[in-house]
């Protein structure tokens, strides 16, 4: 069976008179099945977005082979590019004197439709993510959120096989992300495994909602493959409370025999590496002066990637 997307010991370099090379990717490997709705989690600078852009045939790898449905990206790009769709969060696709209607029509004759497939594509698609009333507005008077919903139905109307979305939900308040997430889920059910989504992200939250495999990259290299189940089990410590005081933690505050983190001047972390202390620890929490609350909590995303990189993802959503 051939994978959707195959990378091989992929290396991207940037060349800069009289500078060091930049090196974006660093002998990256990975393998995306076809039907697979996969991720690539990481912080801004981890080489997501030149991953997708390799993906998608905007850029070459410096060493390295990729394959897209078995085509090479370096010698078959025009085939892979009636077969793959790009969205990326932020982008300005289009005229901002054309109407939403419009653009997405001169779009889907650049991707070859006809006539009545754009019609009725188009129609269908701006209706269920709720721009059907606004197809005659103009793209210079659309808000940020309405702009990447058309872009969302620019990427899907000509149905792709692969659909790369690189930081899709950028800039989106709370309500526009979660609508474009819910129907990418759709979108992917309603391809019975024919369809294939590479999604970049640095939200935490939105790979554990929308992917079945997660691959952690940061500073160009993958560190590591599998479900997000798998990579929490990563993380080092099985639980963690956290606790709040009602008063600025005093200097030189100590926890007898547990290891702690400071969230803020008012909370701290408490690491558990053994489940079995769960019940010990809480009692001697809830007895030191101060507390307001305690809250048990499993490793996340968040903390297998600290835990890997030494580093906060930042991620807000």
């Amino acid at each position: 069976m051939i994978n959707a997307v195959e990378a091989s010991n992929v290396t991207r370099k940037y060349f800069k008179r009289g500078k060091k090379d930049k090196i974006a990717l660093d002998d990256v490997s990975l393998n995306i099945p076809k039907g697979s709705f996969y991720g690539l989690l990481g912080p801004n600078g981890a080489g997501k977005s030149t991953l997708i852009r390799i993906f998608s045939t905007l850029l070459l790898p410096s060493e390295g082979k990729v394959s897209v449905l078995g085509y090479d990206v370096k010698t078959q790009a025009s085939e892979i590019r009636w077969k793959i769709s790009l969205v990326a969060g932020g982008e300005m696709s289009g005229y901002g004197l054309l109407t939403v209607y419009e653009q997405l029509w001169m779009f889907a004759m650049f991707n070859g439709l006809t006539n009545k497939e754009a019609k009725n594509n188009i129609n269908s698609l701006l209706e269920i993510v709720g721009l059907n009333e606004s197809k005659n507005t103009k793209l210079s008077e659309l808000s940020t959120g309405m702009r990447q919903k058309m872009n969302l139905v620019r990427g899907l109307m000509s149905n792709p096989e692969v659909l790369f979305l690189d930081e899709p939900t950028l800039g989106l308040d709370v309500e526009i992300a979660r609508d474009v997430r819910n129907y990418l889920k759709i979108w992917m059910k309603e391809g019975n495994g024919n369809r294939t989504v590479l999604l970049t992200t640095h939200y935490m939250q939105e790979a554990e909602d929308l992917c079945d495999t997660i691959s952690i990259i940061d500073e160009g290299k993958i560190l590591h493959t599998g479900t997000a189940d798998f990579l929490k089990d990563k993380s080092n410590f099985d639980f963690k409370y956290i606790v709040k005081f009602s008063k600025d933690i005093e200097v030189g505050f100590k926890v007898e025999n547990l290891k702690f983190e400071y969230i803020d001047l008012k909370t701290i972390e408490v690491y558990i590496e053994d489940s079995k202390k769960n019940e010990e620890i809480f009692n001697k929490l809830k007895d030191l002066s101060n507390v307001i609350s305690i809250s048990l909590h499993r490793p996340n995303l968040e903390d297998t990637f600290l835990a890997l990189t030494g580093k906060q993802l930042n991620e807000k959503i």
